[in-house]
């Protein structure tokens, strides 16, 4: 381990890397600080993960082996070719590695795929609703208007015409408080009401064909 030397003179010490690369700061217990390169651990690929599950040899012995079989039991009753094809295509899902010269099972491979797997994040609209619903109206203006918009796009078809408890039943299905919901579409032009309240009517146009 590199004796500790400030973070002024990291760049100096023999064998380590430029500050313009991602580093993180290691401290000691005596004083002072160096840096050294954060290296983050490759993430299985869970395609090779699948197919080995979904190939009936090699998926039964995973299930064996999760169940705490030996790997020699599973794989020894099969046939050369098919005993190297199978451990071929674990080892190349990682779900076996070496150990002390002995090929065991290593479960880790799931938790680990399923650390790397990435989040798909709603974009636009779409991010202001859960399950198809509103949790709550959104607080600026332009995401408002937004939501409303795509609320009567899905709610409502072009220049429909409703009473007030058909109004409701639609809305409904979006957000908990219809009232307020309607009378937010009213205030930005997305439904007509008219002046007894006895029936609203849907202010977007049809939509063009593609």
């Amino acid at each position: 381990m590199p004796p500790p030397v400030s973070p002024g003179k990291a760049r100096a010490v023999a064998g380590e890397p430029s500050r313009t690369a991602r580093h993180e700061r290691v401290g000691f217990t005596t004083p002072g600080t160096y840096w050294r390169p954060v290296v983050n651990a490759p993430v299985p690929d869970w395609r090779p993960i699948l197919a080995a599950l979904a190939h009936p040899d090699s998926g039964r012995v995973v299930a064996a082996l999760m169940l705490g079989a030996r790997l020699d039991d599973e794989v020894s009753p099969l046939p050369p070719s098919r005993r190297r094809h199978l451990l071929e295509r674990l080892r190349a899902a990682g779900l076996l590695r070496e150990e002390d010269g002995t090929l065991v099972f290593d479960g880790s491979v799931f938790a680990a795929a399923l650390r790397g797997a990435a989040t798909v994040r709603p974009q636009g609209v779409e991010r202001f609703f859960r399950d198809g619903r509103l949790e709550q109206l959104p607080a600026r203006p332009g995401d408002r208007d937004a939501v409303l918009a795509e609320v009567a796009r899905r709610a409502f078809r072009p220049h429909e015409i409703l009473d007030e408890p058909a109004v409701n039943e639609r809305l409904s299905a979006f957000y908990d408080d219809t009232a307020l919901l309607r009378r937010y579409l009213v205030d930005s032009g997305l439904l007509d009401r008219r002046r007894d309240g006895s029936e609203y009517a849907s202010t977007r146009a049809a939509e063009p064909s593609p």
